[in-house]
């Protein structure tokens, strides 16, 4: 069997000769897809796409699905309160992606935290903007300073300054 013989060797292939008569691309993903079983897949990850439908505006603006892995849906969430709310609602959660999804392909939801989630403030008209926690660069610098003179610990000060930006971002947000 040569190359130009068979494009695939899995018997349920219907391409046969590929240099016979053209084949659209399509066909050939299908029949790819379809040989190498990822129908399954493919499925699973259409949650990416999804989620702000299947969870709602509120939820998916506090959370991010990053990754599958087997059945299991991983889910970066702002802050500890929000993950707490989120297993609550984890079958719930589960019940509607599986039926917007038309089968069982998700089997468990785990969350994990992930303050960079928190960048985003949320005004009066609903439209995400970027608070700007470093408004003055001479006090960020400042402040590094006063850190290095602190401590030598990289991940202490950058821990150190993450709250401090925490801090900014929430003085900015309560004072307008």
């Amino acid at each position: 069997m040569g190359n130009d013989e068979l494009l695939f060797s899995n018997q349920k292939s219907e391409i046969k000769n590929p240099m016979s008569s053209p084949v659209s691309l399509a066909r050939l993903l299908d029949d790819m897809i379809s040989r190498k079983n990822w129908s399954k897949k493919i499925k699973q990850h259409t949650v990416f796409e999804l989620w702000p439908e299947v969870v709602g505006k509120d939820i998916a603006q506090r959370t991010c699905p990053y990754v599958i892995r087997g059945s299991i849906l991983w889910i970066r969430v702002s802050d500890s309160v929000w993950m707490q709310q989120l297993h609550l609602q984890k079958p719930l959660i589960l019940e509607k992606i599986n039926r917007r999804l038309k089968s069982a392909v998700i089997s468990d939801l785990r969350f994990q935290v992930d303050s960079r989630l928190d960048r985003v403030d949320i005004t009066d008209n609903d439209r995400p903007v970027a608070v700007d926690a470093e408004e003055d660069p001479a006090e960020g610098e400042n402040f590094d300073q006063m850190l290095q003179s602190v401590t030598d610990d990289r991940e202490v000060q950058k821990a150190v300054k993450k709250c401090w930006e925490r801090l900014k971002r929430a003085r900015v947000r309560n004072s307008s």
